[in-house]
Formats: C-alpha cells, structure tokens, sequence
C-alpha cells in the first residue's frame, strides 16, 4: 500500500500484492485489492483473471456464477473476446442454470457475432441444463429461437422443423 499511498507507483503496488498471492494464494482481499487496482488502471485482462479467482474461492454456487458473468462481460465488452466471453458464461450456468441474464449475454453476443453454429450449439446447451419440470416459458423461447435460427440462419430445415415441433407440443396454442 505504500507504493500506492506515498509513492505513487502502480507497477510496485500491483507487484507487491502480487507476491503476497504467491504466499497466500486465497487471500480474498488482496485478490479485491488487485482488482480494484487492475479496474483502476484498465488492466482488463488481469481484472478478468482475478475474477474467476475469486470465483474459484466462492463457495455459494450463485456467488462463482455472479463472478463468472462479471468476468465474462469485462473479456467480451474491454477485450473483444467472444470465445472467452462465452466460455465464461457457460461456466456461470453451469454455477447458476437459471440465471437468464447469463444466458441472454451468450444470445446477445453470439447474434451480434453473427456465429450461428455456436448460437444454436449454445441453445441446445441451455436447454439441456434446465430441469424436466422447469419453467415451460425458458424452454418454449429457447425451443422457438433454435427453431429460428435453424431455419433462417443455418438453412437446416431438419433441425427447424424438430425445434418447432418441441415448442409447439410445450405449448400448443
């Protein structure tokens, strides 16, 4: 703290809190402090890192989810990386299988990625995540929207017409 605090110098204070991680490796609150540092100085690769650390630490499953998703927004919107970003996401499902901003942060960027094979991958994924007896409303946009973008996006009328026969017998109205 005191590169920080009286010397002002950056690189030393993340090097030091950095070195107390190489003795206490699950120190959450230097892992906080070198996020905030790492935040400060738009260091967004080690921010992200230090998330799923921190993740890794978590023991509530909703708590490595909410860190998980954080990270994964901090490699899609600071470092351009889909793939890490939905990499990401899929492991705060895995945490948090319900939680459907997650989810809807892999729609958003693989649709504005224009990577339709891995849109409709990740759809197939959700779906096998939620539970039998889940929410019939989740599983009937996730069925239809696979069914879309079969039909639209991947021209695969086989794979469409089995994706809207599942929404329509979820919900035959």
């Amino acid at each position: 703290q005191i590169y920080l605090d009286k010397l002002h110098n950056l690189p030393q204070g993340i090097a030091a809190y950095q070195s107390v991680l190489g003795i206490d490796p699950g120190r959450r609150q230097t892992l906080h402090k070198l996020l905030e540092l790492f935040t400060t100085s738009r260091l967004w690769g080690q921010a992200a890192d230090t998330l799923v650390r921190l993740a890794e630490l978590e023991a509530p499953p909703e708590g490595r989810a909410k860190y998980l998703y954080t990270a994964a927004l901090i490699r899609r919107d600071e470092l351009n990386d889909i793939e890490g970003a939905v990499e990401l996401l899929n492991r705060a499902l895995e945490e948090s299988p319900g939680d459907a901003k997650a989810f809807d942060a892999i729609e958003r960027t693989l649709t504005e990625a224009g990577s339709w094979k891995e849109l409709a991958r990740n759809y197939r994924k959700m779906i096998k995540r939620l539970p039998a007896q889940g929410p019939v409303d989740l599983r009937l946009r996730l069925w239809n929207s696979l069914g879309e973008v079969s039909l639209r996006r991947l021209e695969d009328r086989e794979m469409a017409t089995t994706a809207f026969e599942v929404a329509s017998s979820l919900e035959p109205e």
